[in-house]
């Protein structure tokens, strides 16, 4: 199984569990952007505005057009009220 799966590698002794989990993420995100260059990454537990999409897709030409832009954030503390 290791042999398909690399971030399966056996643990080593003494290994902390968050290892693994790690490990998962970096061959995940290794293989998106190998495959396409870039990912949205978002929690499972947020509410989305309607323009969220068309955001991303134009922050997304933005990044590719300009190499000193590193990542985008959609992130606004004062978005929504809290109840």
């Amino acid at each position: 199984l290791c042999r398909f799966l690399p971030f399966l590698e056996p643990m080593k002794e003494n290994e902390p569990v968050t290892r693994l989990v790690a490990r998962h993420y970096k061959w995940a995100l290794d293989r998106v952007f190998q495959d396409y260059g870039f990912a949205i990454i978002c929690e499972d537990d947020l509410e989305y505005s309607s323009d969220f999409l068309p955001y991303m897709l134009e922050v997304g030409y933005a990044m590719k057009s300009d190499p000193s832009i590193f990542c985008v954030s959609a992130w606004n503390d004062n978005g929504k009220s809290l109840f």
